[in-house]
């Protein structure tokens, strides 16, 4: 297997995002991303419930994909369902990342019960436009 292994993470100082590895010290809830650049290693600490894995796959503009970014599908064709606003999510069942669709907005997430069916990722057909942690309002939180 020859994929990236990567995280994010958004800054405690506010500064946007980060890149890299990551290291979490669970007993004092702190997460640190992990990045080299110019030859130096550096760390930085980030909010850990911000820290999300790069899926592998880039989506159709060609932008990484990771845990937590919110997409918009498009249907395959005028026929087929599916197209919506999804958020990717990790899948135990499959063991990988998939999009899941907010089904009703009376539960105020993501669905992960039975009632919710998760999509396989096809790259083509989605675009980044958001991710929870920013972009509350892409996603229904009634």
């Amino acid at each position: 297997m020859n994929r990236e292994i990567k995280f994010r993470g958004l800054r405690i100082d506010g500064k946007g995002w980060v890149y890299g590895g990551v290291f979490m010290l669970y007993e004092y809830k702190q997460a640190f991303i992990i990045e080299s650049k110019h030859g130096y290693v550096g760390n930085t600490e980030v909010f850990p419930e911000t820290v999300s894995q790069f899926t592998g796959l880039k989506d159709k503009n060609r932008i990484d994909i990771y845990e937590g970014d919110i997409v918009m599908r498009e249907a395959v064709n005028r026929r087929a369902s599916g197209g919506g606003i999804y958020t990717i999510k990790w899948n135990n069942k499959k063991h990988s990342f998939a999009l899941w669709y907010q089904y009703n907005e009376n539960y105020g997430s993501f669905a992960t019960s039975s009632h919710s069916v998760p999509y396989t990722i096809i790259p083509k057909n989605i675009e980044i436009t958001g991710n929870i942690h920013v972009n509350k309002g892409l996603i229904n939180t009634k």
